[in-house]
């Protein structure tokens, strides 16, 4: 959030998006302390196989009209929660240019992964960088939504 203030905050982290953002993106995937730090009445109320409603979905403390820089991604002290705040402040910070072309190829190999937790991390970036990359992005739309169709017929 920093950066988004200070245009010479900006310069000097822009050299180190290359290396900041795998590290970030790697951080997102759940750790055993993300499970650790959920209420057991979402660990005890696994209900993967039913249908999700709209309400369901909706992310966790967001409330209607509330927009995503009004949450605090760090409230529970997690690293996923750190690195989704951070990699949504870069995101924010730095036009898409500097942000896309270090993290959409780091995404796409998520997405291709067997392992749903890589997947799911990968999902989650793209729609945390969606807001302050969305320009950017619209061009990667189609490749990005074959990924996302693959996922689903899997």
């Amino acid at each position: 959030a920093h950066c988004a203030r200070c245009p010479i905050l900006r310069e000097v982290v822009r050299p180190m998006l290359a290396g900041l953002l795998p590290v970030l993106l790697d951080n997102m995937v759940y750790a055993s302390a993300d499970y650790m730090a959920m209420e057991q009445s979402q660990v005890d109320n696994n209900n993967a196989e039913e249908r999700d409603e709209q309400q369901d979905v909706r992310p966790r403390g967001l409330q209607e009209g509330e927009e995503t820089k009004d949450r605090d991604f760090g409230s529970s002290g997690t690293a996923r929660r750190a690195a989704t705040a951070s990699l949504e402040s870069m995101a924010s910070a730095f036009c898409h240019t500097d942000v896309l072309p270090v993290l959409l190829p780091l995404v796409q190999h998520k997405l291709q992964s067997d392992n749903w937790h890589a997947q799911e991390s990968a999902v989650l970036a793209l729609g945390v960088v969606a807001h302050g990359c969305l320009q950017g992005l619209v061009q990667f739309l189609p490749d990005v939504l074959g990924l996302l169709l693959r996922l689903l017929g899997a």
